[in-house]
């Protein structure tokens, strides 16, 4: 088979592969959801605009009152039997009120009225049976049941709520312990002592299938939970600085899935003639190379907190302040594009000396508001910075190979920078902008002395004052400093006729 061929079956294969999956997690979604809304007479009363929440505790609440009321009717038929007539009315009379409450919600749809009456019914009817039957002993400890009340109240009406109603359980079983009349039934002491049975087991399956519940839903909360922070870890752990992974899932209401606008600054570099490193180099010896300069540019970024925006080939993009904004995010990022800059000279000048030389590193640095947020399709989403600051500092970085330079630093990043060393470069006209962006060099602490700097802005200075006399300004420079490019670039201008600090741009050439 061509290979050609085994590709676009393999590409089936996979496709086939993914369509079967997706299949089987609808079919899953759909089963799981059906169960959450739950069906047949356990929906009674469910609404279409109900939440999972509300769904599952109107669900609970039906299922709890026809067992209840159901055995309501078997403990009223003992008593019955037994020559109890008005102990059996009571469970009789709470088996036809919920019964018909349970019809009336049915119906209506009010769940509060609903609610309110079976929490009413479960505390007040054991209580009147206890009271009837002739006291705690007597009645088997029947009063056990209006526990049930304050426990339904915690499951279905909150913690508040619930409160209240074991208040109202407390006060009763107080109550009861003062005013029981202490009379006898005829029931047999046998009898008596099943009804201990079943009362204590009754009650006691009641508040275990409750706090069963509850511990469901501390189970759920605790695994989305655990979810959501492995859902950070992992998607922002390849890109951002750890710590801010750590910062993130301790703070996770700083992480805002939806788009957000953020004063941003951003680092874009570019490693120069890496393209033609790749046409005279063995791949895997460019893959290794490759490798090895971006390991060291990202671990410079992501020690300064950054967070890496993306990487295509050998060109890294760097963006500070998202998703956790940083108010030093210009500092930050121009520290980081000097220690970029130290480690690709050095990494440079050791392929040069193996005969592998490469021209450098160009790097780009703007600061701006911006759109950031996640970005992307149903598959796949990508946190991104929307708006000009980032094509602006693209921009600058390729500026650099016109102006001779290796740093390009818009002015606003330069004024938020304190302590900021460098030397304005002009107010460049850059491709796609109408207005000129004012740009400054930045220079290592170490590589130029002050009086240096000084004297490049004196001469900026004149040049921006059309002073006629900034050429000779800048012919000294040049004698100085050769090799400085920036210098003979404005030197050239000014002899050639352009006044001010106006700077046009190749358009071939960014």
């Amino acid at each position: 088979m061509p290979r050609t061929s085994r590709r676009r079956s393999a590409g089936a294969r996979r496709t086939a592969r993914l369509h079967r999956r997706r299949t089987l997690r609808t079919v899953r979604d759909e089963r799981l959801f059906e169960l959450r809304r739950g069906r047949g007479i356990t929906a009674i009363g469910s609404s279409s605009a109900d939440t999972d929440e509300e769904r599952l505790q109107k669900r609970l609440l039906v299922a709890s009152t026809l067992m209840l009321a159901s055995l309501a009717v078997v403990w009223g038929g003992l008593y019955l039997a037994f020559g109890e007539p008005a102990a059996a009315s009571i469970p009789l009379a709470y088996s036809f009120a919920s019964f018909a409450s349970l019809a009336v919600f049915a119906r209506v749809g009010r769940y509060g009225l609903f609610r309110a009456s079976q929490l009413q019914l479960s505390l007040l009817l054991p209580f009147l049976l206890m009271l009837v039957l002739g006291g705690f002993v007597a009645s088997s400890a029947v009063v056990l049941w209006s526990l049930t009340s304050p426990l339904g109240a915690l499951v279905f009406a909150g913690r508040r709520t619930a409160a209240g109603w074991f208040v109202a359980y407390v006060g009763l079983i107080i109550l009861a312990a003062v005013i029981a009349p202490g009379l006898d039934n005829d029931l047999p002491d046998a009898l008596v002592t099943t009804f201990f049975v079943l009362n204590l087991t009754g009650v006691s399956v009641v508040a275990f299938v409750l706090l069963q519940y509850f511990v469901g839903e501390r189970d759920l909360a605790l695994t989305v939970l655990d979810r959501e922070r492995r859902w950070i870890r992992e998607a922002f752990s390849s890109y951002i600085s750890p710590n801010l992974v750590r910062h993130l899932i301790d703070h996770p209401d700083e992480l805002r899935l939806g788009g957000e606008r953020r004063d941003c600054t951003f680092v874009l570099s570019d490693l120069a003639g890496f393209t033609e490193l790749v046409e005279r180099v063995e791949p895997e010896r460019v893959v290794t190379l490759l490798n090895e300069y971006l390991d060291g540019m990202t671990q410079i970024a992501l020690a300064e907190d950054g967070t890496l925006d993306r990487i295509v080939g050998d060109a890294v993009a760097v963006m500070f302040s998202a998703p956790v904004a940083q108010e030093d995010h210009a500092v930050r990022a121009v520290r980081c594009a000097l220690a970029m800059d130290r480690f690709a000279t050095e990494f440079c000048a050791r392929l040069a000396r193996a005969g592998l030389g490469v021209h450098g590193t160009r790097i780009g640095v703007c600061s701006g508001a911006v759109i950031v947020g996640h970005v992307g399709g149903a598959g796949r989403l990508d946190y991104r910075a929307l708006e000009a600051p980032i094509n602006t500092a693209k921009r600058l970085e390729d500026a650099n190979r016109y102006l001779g330079t290796r740093i390009c630093v818009g002015a606003a990043t330069a004024a938020r920078t304190s302590g900021f060393v460098g030397r304005r470069i002009g107010r460049l006209v850059l491709a796609g902008k109408r207005d000129p962006v004012e740009s400054w060099e930045a220079l290592q602490p170490d590589e130029v002395a002050h009086e240096w700097i000084r004297a490049c802005e004196e001469a900026y200075e004149r040049m921006a004052n059309e002073d006629p006399h900034a050429v000779e300004l800048y012919r000294e420079l040049e004698r100085e400093r050769p090799d400085d490019a920036l210098v003979r670039l404005h030197r050239i201008r000014l002899e050639t006729g352009e006044v001010g600090p106006v700077v046009r741009l190749s358009t071939t050439l960014i």
